[in-house]
């Protein structure tokens, strides 16, 4: 990539204002994302299957950047 080329940040990734509202809104929801990802990785595998997910599922997940949900979450 050169110095003149610029990547697009994923919209999820976007701070949605450039108020401070809305800086701690996004602040927070990436927190709470991450808070989400990291309860799920200390799920016991019991209650894994019992929501429908495997190891790998939840490897998958707890590894995904806060900024990438899915496109429901927005």
């Amino acid at each position: 990539m050169s110095c003149t080329e610029t990547r697009a940040l994923p919209q999820a990734f976007q701070p949605p204002a450039r108020t401070r509202r809305g800086l701690l809104h996004w602040f927070r929801t990436m927190a709470a994302i991450r808070k989400q990802r990291r309860d799920l990785s200390h799920l016991d595998a019991h209650l894994r299957r019992d929501i429908g997910l495997s190891e790998s599922d939840v490897q998958k997940e707890i590894q995904r950047q806060p900024w990438d949900i899915p496109s429901w979450w927005r």
